[in-house]
């Protein structure tokens, strides 16, 4: 009988621990990058590419803005940036590395939502050289997903 008593009492216990932790939301999972080190990656990337391309300030400024600035200097940039982050590889979109590289440095919501997007411009062809190619890629991600920055 005390067996039974016992066993009823950790029941219950389990079912108010179960109960206790699904009523309770769960924090969502940060990304492994902090936003100090994100921007102090963007910092780095920008300070290598900027040289690199000759792309002026306010069209860096734009871009930071949202805008997807059309002209070569941008796609170049943009080109250098993906190069940098090992996402563009001979003419390419890696999209297994992009994936990784994202699911890093965003929260899980951002990042499924950005995911869809190249997911969706990933049979988006290759232009002449990695700056046509960058072009094409991120305009078609942006038709897909207009929120979407292009980080600079």
């Amino acid at each position: 009988m005390e067996r039974a008593a016992a066993l009823l009492s950790l029941l219950a216990v389990l079912l108010a621990l179960a109960t206790t932790a699904l009523s309770h939301p769960r924090p969502r999972p940060a990304p492994v990058v902090t936003p100090e080190q994100y921007e102090k990656s963007l910092k780095m990337l920008r300070n290598v590419c900027q040289p690199k391309t000759g792309i002026p300030e306010d069209m860096l400024n734009r871009m930071k803005g949202g805008e997807f600035v059309q002209d070569e200097k941008a796609y170049c940039y943009t080109a250098c940036f993906l190069q940098t982050m090992m996402v563009l590889k001979n003419n390419k979109v890696d999209a297994k590395m992009f994936k990784l590289q994202v699911k890093k440095m965003m929260l899980p919501d951002d990042a499924a939502r950005v995911i869809a997007a190249f997911t969706a411009c990933e049979g988006t062809p290759s232009g002449a050289e990695p700056c046509e190619t960058t072009g094409l890629f991120i305009n078609c991600v942006k038709k897909v997903d207009p929120t979407f920055n292009v980080p600079a």
